[in-house]
C-alpha cells in the first residue's frame, strides 16, 4: 500500500533512521494534519487514495481531508460523495471553460485552472487555520501512494 519498499534504507545508516521515524511518529501524534487536494475525473484512484490517507491520518493526532473538485466528466463526484466519510470536507463546482483535456489546452490555460482550484483549498486553509498545526497536499490522481516514512522522517 505505502510505497516504503521503493526507499530502502541504507544499513549504515539504519540506526540512526529508525531513531528518527521514533521521533517522527512520538511527534506526528501530537498534531493535528490537513490533507488537501483538487481532482478531476478521479473515478478510478480517489477511494483508494482516500484510504491512503486515513491510514496515514492515523499518525497524527487528527486529521481531515479537503477535497476540491473541478468539471469531472466521469463519475468523480458521485463515488467521493458515496464515500460519506465523516473527516472529509467536499467541495465541488463546474467552471466555465475548465472543462479540458490535458492534452488539449495551452499550458498556460492549463496551469490557470490548476492554480485556481489549488487556490480553493489556500481558502479553505485560511479559514480554518487554528484548527491544524501542518497541511499535507497531496496528488488525487496517483495510482501509487506515498511513503509514511517519508513523511514521518520530515
Amino acid at each position: 500500500m505505502f510505497q516504503d519498499e521503493y526507499f530502502p534504507i541504507d544499513l549504515e545508516f539504519k540506526e540512526d533512521f529508525l531513531s528518527k521515524l521514533d521521533t517522527g511518529r512520538r511527534f506526528a501524534k501530537n498534531l493535528n494534519i490537513l490533507f488537501c487536494a483538487t481532482c478531476k475525473d478521479v473515478e478510478s484512484t480517489i477511494k483508494k487514495l482516500i484510504s491512503y490517507v486515513d491510514e496515514t491520518g492515523k499518525l497524527f493526532k487528527n486529521y481531515h481531508i479537503f477535497l476540491y473538485e473541478i468539471n469531472s466528466k466521469e463519475k468523480t463526484v458521485e463515488v467521493i460523495n458515496s464515500l460519506n466519510h465523516k473527516k472529509l470536507t467536499f467541495h465541488t463546482e463546474n467552471v466555465e471553460n475548465a472543462s479540458y483535456q490535458r492534452n488539449n489546452v495551452s499550458l498556460f490555460e492549463r496551469c490557470k485552472h490548476i492554480s485556481r482550484a489549488r487556490n480553493k483549498y489556500i481558502e479553505y486553509i485560511n479559514c480554518n487555520i487554528e484548527k491544524y498545526d501542518n497541511v499535507i497536499v497531496f496528488d488525487a490522481d496517483i495510482e501509487g501512494g506515498w511513503s509514511n516514512n517519508g513523511i514521518l522522517n520530515s
